[in-house]
């Protein structure tokens, strides 16, 4: 269905505007990085085959990395304490270069 992939992204928006006036709180994170991954791997699976255009993904590529950044900014006030921090660390990560690797395969490929 080709409203699946926006529809995705309008809730990981929604999502992500919820509670911006407490401090971070671990699981607020790691729900947020899980839905930005998700959102790049149904992204990329309707990119390849063929159901969404490359500005489109350029589109959610572009709220990814301002989300992912926002997410490391984070993390980084979390304290160096929080047993959660590493595996977040790890995980935002692993999204970034997902989110790299979708980049990279729109890469030459019309607007």
């Amino acid at each position: 269905m080709r409203t699946q992939p926006a529809m995705t992204t309008l809730l990981v928006f929604a999502l992500l505007a919820c509670g911006c006036d407490r401090p971070p709180q671990p699981d607020d994170i790691e729900k947020a990085i899980t839905a930005w991954s998700g959102t790049l791997q149904l992204v990329g699976e309707e990119f390849n085959a063929g159901h969404v255009p490359p500005c489109y993904v350029r589109q959610v590529l572009k709220g990814a990395d301002k989300q992912l950044r926002t997410q490391r900014q984070e993390i980084e006030q979390l304290p160096q304490s929080e047993p959660k921090r590493p595996p977040l660390e790890w995980r935002l990560n692993d999204v970034t270069a997902q989110a790299a690797a979708l980049r990279e395969q729109t890469r030459g490929d019309a607007p």
